[in-house]
């Protein structure tokens, strides 16, 4: 697994595979059928189970991510300021809209989940 994270070098987009398949979550709910479709801007589901297979009705997850995989604008300092003052581009986990990845910033003092995806 591969946390959905970016920094000022790295991405989603340029560091993971680039399936063709389905990206499920744990209960077999399709999220996208392939890499295009999780990085078009809209998903087939939400991604709101945890790793416990527990389904979540709101929260969400640090990603530093825009919807097309790219590094966003803000990412806490590349994740090692956690303060009040530096902000991070958060997921919403309810979204299935570009926002599940780029709904917004939030100062990084806050504790936020993150999204991991099987290679």
């Amino acid at each position: 697994f591969m946390a959905w994270l970016s920094d000022d070098e790295e991405s989603p987009a340029s560091r993971m595979t680039k399936h063709d398949e389905r990206y499920v979550l744990l209960d077999s709910t399709v999220v996208a059928d392939s890499w295009a479709e999780l990085t078009d801007g809209m998903l087939s589901a939400k991604i709101n189970v945890q790793e416990d297979g527990v389904a979540l009705a709101f929260g969400h997850a640090w990603t530093g991510t825009n919807a097309d995989g790219t590094a966003g604008a803000a990412t806490c300092g590349n994740w090692t300021d956690g303060t009040v003052n530096t902000k991070g581009l958060q997921g919403d986990l309810a979204a299935t809209d570009a926002q599940w990845t780029e709904q917004g910033s939030l100062g990084c003092f806050t504790k936020n989940r993150l999204i991991c995806l099987e290679q």
